[in-house]
């Protein structure tokens, strides 16, 4: 009766899989359909769109240097040219009833941008903050009387870019945009010498194809829903017809995974004075190998020893639940109050019982155990949660070692999921060049005029703003910090040379790790288009490194002209052996000896002993990170070269000068020759003695 009863469970389950199956099959296949026509008729629309650029395109005469002169000009005065007027007669019979809007543009470079989505704007464009506005609307048949010059510009389009890139035509489905749904059509426009412009756009309309496409999807909602109603009803009669799976593991007599859902909701909903839930998963440490050495029928023997060790846990608790999950794994649930300490009642005793030997077979069998703990309030947690936390700290406390408990910590588990996200997001931060350069001031600390710049970089992804080193930490983990430094260092170039004629002999520095191994190939390609003369090169040491790769690297940049400086001086392992072996031209100072410097005679001396050496060996010092005026006052005392820090000037992307209160010190205490850093220092240390 009973091998009759199992043959009609597993029958009547196999049946259920069946209809899932069927229901899976037709949802999917009118989902497929349903897109793939949806695709398609876009498409139709799309190059429908693309066909009237082209004709368009074909009958307009547009000059570069008309661009150039209409970019000056506000919206108003560039609307009433006579060029403007003639764009609009040559377009007017185009527009029909779906086309709203034909209009002409250029792709921006960087030089020219003007501005940057703002914080407030951000959720208005969906793009972050920061994303430059990139496109500029040269001539269009819209009526712009309302508009202020700011609307002129678009901002940076990742399918709209590909037409710039490869100048050809492209298409573009907008669904939920700021300015509805529409279809946009792009085709290149050439002078008379073949040479690209820009883009011919065309807008239309997408509300009839949108409700064409809606009134399918829901027929074909319809169509399934019924079905699927009718298959849930038969599969209600065939649920009732058998008997429930089964929730036993036959071995250890503890319940089977299939129990887990139901319980742990029954847990979470019971209403009781106990107000929180545990979950402890079990490991046994080296099963596979108990498996290999004695045989299947003793690894069982050692299962169900186990689980009757685990068993003395409960002392008569009923509500407390034994799971076999897999073949060498438990899982202990129970709820409680804060009378009690899960950790003492349950963890603690559990393990003391695995201390001994149990005896299998004659043989004594020594059982460790790796576990994980999540203890959480029973509103704040699901099933699916208890066992990704459950999963996660076990991961944890398999490697710090085995036979050891983990207790789930929220805060860690948040980091590893935004640091998956983070990793995830990479890929795309390189493809789209999400990447921006900012400039900080270094000044002369003998003129207070500007000296150069540090390059930095910037993350337009929402994951990464103002947080380019776990970008860099991040990329360097799985391998891609050479693209990234690559992506970073031509950003940087093509900002520099676009403005280097307006800095005539400033310098630009520019970070690279000294684990990133550009060849002399590479360096050569990306300093092609500037003058080498002005390029400091800062290297950092993030950890210890062959020194004779330095040396290479160091002899390919001043074979190019290029200067080299040593960043971080003075901690870590930017140390005195790496001054001696690098030999640079500027050494930076690290932040830590520069912050309060004022206020420390040990940070004075340490930092007035490293400008004396320096300045012995031809080699220059830049002070980083200087915040306050007291700090300012200090180093220009020591007899510094270079002065860096936000109370100078803050990153930005434009070439800033520097604040007039920096500079009037600076001038200052020059002429003056004041030491009253040193003077005071010496006053705090008389009156600690």
């Amino acid at each position: 009766m009973k091998q009759h009863n199992s043959r009609k469970i597993e029958t009547g389950i196999f049946i259920f899989i069946i209809y899932l199956l069927i229901l899976f099959s037709i949802i999917l296949s009118s989902i497929l359909f349903s897109n793939k026509y949806e695709k398609t008729l876009i498409h139709a629309y799309g190059v429908r769109v693309e066909s009237i650029a082209k004709s368009v395109a074909m009958n307009i005469s547009i000059f570069p240097s008309r661009i150039e002169e209409l970019y000056k000009m506000s919206i108003e005065d560039s609307r009433n040219t006579e060029d403007t007027k003639l764009f609009k007669e040559i377009v007017n019979p185009y527009l029909t009833d779906d086309i709203e809007y034909i209009y002409f543009e250029v792709y921006l470079p960087m030089d020219k941008v003007k501005y940057f989505v703002t914080d407030i704007e951000s959720d208005d464009y969906g793009v972050p903050t920061n994303t430059p506005l990139r496109y500029f609307y040269v001539y269009t048949s819209e009526d712009e009387t309302d508009y202020t010059d700011k609307m002129r510009f678009d901002v940076y389009n990742s399918t709209r870019q590909i037409a710039y890139e490869t100048e050809g035509p492209v298409h573009m489905y907008f669904e939920n945009s700021l300015w509805g749904r529409y279809i946009t059509g792009y085709a290149p426009y050439f002078d008379d010498n073949g040479q690209f412009i820009g883009l011919l756009g065309v807008d239309v309309n997408a509300d009839t194809l949108y409700y064409t496409i809606q009134n399918q999807k829901l027929g074909l909602f319809v169509i399934i829903s019924i079905l699927a109603l009718a298959l849930a009803i038969i599969m209600y009669h065939l649920y009732n017809s058998l008997n429930k799976a089964p929730y036993t593991d036959e071995l250890t007599q503890f319940h089977n995974s299939n129990y887990i859902h139901p319980v742990v909701n029954k847990m979470l909903n019971k209403d009781h004075s106990n107000q929180f839930i545990g979950c402890i998963l079990m490991n046994i440490d080296g099963f596979k190998e108990i498996n290999r050495e004695y045989g299947y029928r003793f690894g069982d023997l050692v299962l169900v020893e186990t689980a009757s060790l685990i068993k003395n846990l409960s002392k008569g608790n009923k509500e407390i639940v034994f799971i076999r999950t897999k073949d060498d794994e438990f899982l202990i649930l129970f709820t409680y109050n804060n009378n009690i300490s899960p950790l003492n009642v349950y963890v603690k005793p559990l393990y003391e019982l695995l201390k001994d030997y149990i005896i299998v077979d004659s043989i004594p069998i020594l059982v460790s155990m790796t576990s994980s703990v999540v203890l959480f309030e029973k509103n704040l947690i699901t099933v699916d949660k208890l066992l990704e936390y459950s999963n996660y700290a076990m991961a944890k406390a398999k490697e710090s070692n085995r036979g050891r408990w983990e207790v789930f910590d929220h805060n860690r588990f948040t980091q590893f999921e935004l640091r998956k996200d983070r990793l995830k997001a990479i890929p795309t931060i390189l493809e789209k060049n999400l990447l921006y350069p900012v400039f900080q001031p270094i000044v002369d600390a003998k003129t207070g005029s500007i000296f150069g710049y540090e390059a930095l970089s910037r993350c337009v992804h929402n994951l990464y703003i103002n947080n380019i080193q776990s970008l860099v930490m991040d990329a360097t983990s799985i391998g891609q910090q050479n693209s990234l430094e690559k992506l970073m260092f031509k950003n940087i170039i093509d900002y520099y040379q676009a403005y280097s004629h307006t800095l005539p002999n400033i310098k630009l520095f520019i970070n690279e790790s000294a684990r990133n191994f550009f060849s002399r190939s590479e360096y050569k390609e990306l300093f092609s288009r500037i003058d080498t003369d002005n390029i400091v090169i800062e290297i950092t040491e993030y950890e210890e490194i062959d020194y004779s790769e330095i040396m290479n690297k160091i002899r390919a940049l001043r074979s190019l002209s290029c200067r080299v400086a040593l960043d971080d001086f003075g901690v870590g392992y930017s140390n005195i052996y790496t001054l001696l072996s690098v030999t640079p031209d500027i050494i930076k100072l690290d932040s830590s000896l520069i912050r309060d410097i004022d206020k420390d005679k040990q940070k004075l001396k340490m930092v007035g002993y490293i400008i004396s050496y320096a300045k012995d060996v031809d080699i220059k010092v830049l002070a980083e990170a200087i915040e306050t005026s007291e700090e300012l006052e200090c180093l220009l005392s020591l007899n510094v070269d270079y002065l860096q820090g936000y109370f100078l000037g803050r990153p930005d992307f434009r070439f800033k000068e520097i604040s007039e209160e920096a500079r009037n010190i600076i001038l200052n205490q020059n002429s003056k020759q004041d030491y009253s850093c040193s003077r005071n220092l010496m006053s705090l240390n008389s009156s600690q003695q």
